[in-house]
């Protein structure tokens, strides 16, 4: 397409709340960059001379004092006249009449269209932003960073594809200081530099975007929320419908009638009614608002005292941001004189501060609204690009060939596209249950959807939906389960892979109505999960749009569910091989959606007798306590009420309250009650209390509520993607927190027994997470310890008090296990000194003598953190990925939160992804051990535990010992540690 050569028009201010972002092109003969605009090569010479195009509508006043006079409401600051006047005295100045044309800016668009077509206008920056920060770091073969520009390809494909925009255009941000820099250098100074890797990606997205054949702007000078505001009001003027692909709350600025802002990220399209519930004013006030509140991301200043409530009650009441100035100066009774003196005295700031955040609806337009007429065809330009880049997975969906790579599962790509479609578009295609078990049994995949109902309007039992790839489908229920029973358990025992969302779900309820489900499987849930650890709760309908750009009807039921599935797995297939987490989905996480299922089923038995007694001695406990607390305050108190609590500490008993709680009141929570119970005896009675009780509560009665009457055992639910490590959690109840390092927390594991004629087996890794830190590190003395086979806390409490091993005490021993564990989760010295229980300078020392002693541990948290911060991302030794975004945040303590967790993350992943891998080794073999009997109860942290019958104890325990220690091979010994017993709390060594 021709470049438009275009001058600076008469600046209109639009609304405010635009965000940044523009893009440039050449510089200009004047020293200014002259507009560019890009499309495909295919499209013709950029700049090649344009014919003249009639320019609509006046001519605007000549000179710059008549242009002032006739800015209309909402027009620029007088800054920007001062650019243009500048502008127009310049080497233009000789063709008056071309810069009067250009400053027209006209978008014109000869050809005829309905009122309702659309024009996208996308902010780049905004997506290779958003993609950048989403995904895994990932590089080329020749380690060219590409991971934000598969993202933003893939966004804006998604786009193209779900939405069939009938115009569209991409801006972008051009290199270089904008006029709001001239304005205020400090103009977003606050901002964190651009990541390099990024920086390397935002110059190739212009030649992406080009070779896709798209529409794009930038302009020197200005951002690309400015070209897109012109062009949004432009194109809105001429009838289009405009839809500001941004997740930017300045571009709120521009949302009217026919202007509404995206945000695709949470897939929420912003109309006026959409911007008055969120932020409490209309798109017209929300310049004002900004102005008022400030933007710390623009380095904005605001108006010190008011926040986002006090500025929405003052534009509710007052309308305008001048009008709440004039209501400052004259001193409005509705006004606080707090906050009439900080109006008055932010006046020119605030004032200034609009300026900045209201978008230039009359920026220099490189192209027309016609030229953004979108016909896009794939074609040898874009492939070339794609394969360039190594998009892989991009080339065979778009039909451009590419390298084929075999993958495990079946290769449904090819279709995932129109399948994509079809779930946005269409609904399935329901047939009778007899017609499609006939037609799935030569199909490579069937997904499925299982629930078990109690009765209802719906009836009760299993209702399973099962869908095809090509888009068929059928819901089974009552009638069609018993007729086409036979069928059925034939079609999920055949090797068609089985895709679901929530896999475990589906098995559980299949097995409860009598039917048995075998692989192979594909599990959308755990996948999505793998991909994005902090999606705990993946949601069907955002994956399969994050994923595939596709959106799941409204109110869809199971069918509609499981239509949508085979293309998600497909594209989810690919993105998981195109982030190196295939080996992870498939070797550990997959095969343990099985596991799981199988032992909810199994649950774990439950001395109900003991617990109901137990609970008759923690009664009587907790009144003893209570009545010792009331003698010795002189009070009846409720210990359960912290203001009561708070009153008789404080008040009553005269104590100094160390710090308070958010709302003011002096705290009663256990560390101020540790501190306390140095000065009275009644804190340490509350900490008694309030130990019992919890226990009470949430073991002993949660435990006996939840334990099943049939079996007398309790069936907690494993939440597989629970957690950003990898670590199990467990839930209703939770079996993973069961207390063991006290006396009365070991009595609630005491009631966690095996069943008759059984035992216990504990399999538990020892140390494992300070082995895999030896190996991380190779820190010589470290490693020297583990291959030892000495105590690794007394060899540490060793090396730390310089001492012989044999005078270690065990207060000594206790304080380098404390460090030894504490180095793994970036303790601090305030954090040891307050679980040793000593002054902060002495555990400073300890801390440094540590890590003199073990500098290699050292060396590797520095090199972990310093690669952590370039990529914002760790991964665990078997490759799983987390991101890890508050290594980029400004604020110290979330800073400093995200460094410990890019140190922990490794190692406690590492520990998870050893402990899955052994169960995996270990499931398949269960059935031909201890005579079939053998069962894994339970996993806790770095514990496997099983049940099975006393005789096999010995022999098992060896063969899964061996299996345990053998899936991970590191520079120190893996050791498995083997305990036994009737109950959790009584395992006695099995040698």
């Amino acid at each position: 397409m021709p470049r438009v050569d275009t001058g600076v028009g008469e600046g209109v201010q639009a609304p405010e709340g635009a965000g940044r972002g523009v893009r440039r092109d050449q510089p200009g003969r004047h020293g200014r960059g002259r507009p560019g605009v890009r499309r495909g090569a295919q499209d013709g010479v950029p700049g090649a001379p344009r014919p003249e195009e009639p320019v609509p509508g006046p001519l605007p006043p000549e000179g710059p004092a008549d242009r002032r006079a006739h800015r209309p409401v909402g027009e620029p600051p007088a800054e920007l006249d001062r650019l243009r006047d500048r502008w127009d005295q310049g080497d233009r100045s000789g063709d008056r009449e071309a810069a009067r044309r250009e400053a027209l800016n006209p978008l014109t668009v000869p050809e005829p269209r309905t009122k309702e077509a659309r024009l996208f206008l996308v902010d780049a920056h905004a997506y290779l932003h958003r993609a950048y920060h989403a995904l895994p770091p990932l590089t080329t073969s020749a380690g060219e960073p590409v991971g934000a520009l598969l993202g933003f390809a893939r966004m804006l494909l998604a786009l193209i594809k779900r939405e069939k925009p009938e115009y569209l255009a991409v801006c972008f941000d051009a290199p270089g200081p904008t006029f709001r820099h001239k304005l205020f250098e400090r103009y977003k100074a606050t901002r964190k530099p651009t990541e390099e890797d990024l920086k390397k990606q935002l110059g190739a997205a212009r030649g992406l975007v080009e070779a896709m054949g798209l529409p794009s702007a930038e302009a020197q000078g200005w951002e690309a929320d400015d070209l897109i505001a012109t062009m949004s009001r432009k194109a809105a003027q001429e009838g289009l419908r405009v839809v500001i692909v941004s997740g930017d709350k300045d571009a709120l600025q521009l949302v009217d009638e026919r202007v509404q802002v995206w945000n695709e990220a949470k897939g929420v399209l912003m109309d006026a009614a959409k911007v008055a519930e969120k932020f409490g004013v209309a798109p017209a006030q929300i310049t004002d608002y900004l102005a008022i509140v400030g933007d710390s991301s623009d380095n904005v200043p605001g108006v010190p005292g008011l926040g986002p409530v006090s500025a929405v009650k003052l534009l509710s009441r007052f309308g305008t941001l001048e009008a709440v100035l004039k209501a400052a100066r004259e001193g409005h009774p509705d006004l606080t004189s707090k906050a009439a003196e900080s109006l008055k005295s932010s006046e020119e700031k605030v004032r200034f501060g609009r300026e900045l955040v209201t978008l230039d609806a009359k920026a220099p337009i490189p192209l027309g609204v016609a030229d953004c007429r979108l016909d896009f065809k794939p074609g040898p330009a874009l492939a070339s690009a794609f394969e360039r880049l190594e998009f892989r997975s991009l080339l065979r969906e778009l039909g451009l060939g590419g390298e084929r790579h075999s993958a495990p599962a079946p290769n449904l790509s090819g279709a995932g596209a129109a399948r994509a479609e079809n779930s946005l578009r269409a609904a399935p295609k329901g047939i009778p249950a007899k017609e499609l078990l006939k037609a799935a049994a030569k199909a490579p995949e069937v997904a499925l959807e299982a629930a078990l109902l109690e009765g209802g309007l719906l009836g009760g039992g299993l209702h399973l939906a099962l869908a095809l790839p090509d888009g068929r489908t059928a819901e089974f229920k009552e009638e069609e389960l018993s007729s086409n029973r036979a069928a059925l358990a034939k079609l999920l025992l055949s090797p068609a892979r089985k895709t679901a969302y929530d896999l475990k779900a589906s098995m559980r309820a299949l097995k409860e109505a009598g039917f048995e489900l075998e692989g192979p499987f594909f599990d959308a849930r755990i996948a999505g999960w793998c991909l994005d650890p902090s999606r705990s709760k993946p949601d069907l309908g955002a994956l399969l749009r994050e994923t595939l750009g596709a959106e799941l009807p409204e109110g869809a039921g199971p069918s509609a569910r499981a239509a949508v599935l085979p293309a998600l797995a497909a594209g989810l297939s690919e993105q998981l091989e195109e982030q190196k987490l295939s080996k992870v989905y498939e070797t550990l996480e997959l095969p343990l959606v099985a596991i799981l299922a199988r032992m909810e089923e199994t649950g774990i038995a439950l001395d109900v007798e003991y617990l109901q007694a137990l609970r008759g001695e923690f009664a009587s406990a907790l009144a003893a306590i209570k009545g010792e607390i009331d003698a010795l305050s002189g009070l009846e108190v409720n210990l359960n009420s912290p203001k009561q609590i708070g009153e008789l500490l404080f008040a009553k008993l005269g104590l100094k309250p160390s710090r308070k709680t958010k709302g003011g009141a002096p705290s009663t929570d256990e560390e101020t009650l540790h501190e306390l119970a140095a000065q009275h005896p009644v804190p340490a009675k509350l900490l008694a209390y309030r130990e019992v009780s919890k226990l009470q509560s949430t073991y002993v009665e949660g435990l006996l509520a939840k334990v099943s009457p049939s079996t007398r055992r309790v069936h907690t639910h494993f939440n597989q993607t629970g957690t950003e490590t990898g670590r199990l959690s467990s839930l209703d109840p939770n079996l993973q927190n069961i207390p063991v390092r006290t006396p009365l927390g070991q009595k609630i594991r005491r009631a966690f027994i095996a069943g008759k004629g059984q035992v216990l087996l504990s399999a538990d890794y020892s140390q494992i997470e300070l082995r895999i830190l030896s190996h991380f590190c190779q820190d010589p003395a470290l490693l020297e310890a583990f291959r030892s086979g000495v105590d690794v806390h007394t060899r540490t409490a060793a090396e730390v008090f310089g001492v012989a091993e044999s005078a270690v005490t065990k207060e000594m021993r206790r304080r380098a296990k404390a460090v030894n564990f504490g180095i793994l989760y970036g303790q601090t010295p305030h954090g040891l000194s307050r679980t040793l229980g000593i002054p902060m300078g002495e555990a400073k020392g300890i801390i440094e003598k540590y890590f003199a002693r073990y500098r290699g541990v050292d060396a590797w948290i520095q090199g972990t953190l310093e690669e952590a911060r370039k990529t914002l991302s760790v991964r665990t030794l078997f490759g799983r990925f987390r991101r890890i975004p508050g290594l980029a945040a400004k604020n110290f303590a979330l800073r400093s939160f995200a460094e410990r967790a890019a140190v922990n993350a490794p190692i406690q992943g590492t520990a998870a992804d050893i402990i899955k891998a052994a169960m995996a080794a270990l499931h398949p073999a269960l059935l031909g051990k201890a005579g079939g009997k053998a069962r894994i109860l339970l996993q806790v942290h770095d514990e496997l535990l099983f049940e099975l019958p006393q005789e096999d104890v010995l022999e098992f325990g060896r063969w899964a010992k061996g299996v345990m220690e053998g899936v991970v091979k590191l520079e120190v010994p893996v050791v498995v540690d083997l305990k036994a017993g009737r109950s959790w709390q009584e395992l006695e060594p099995v040698s």
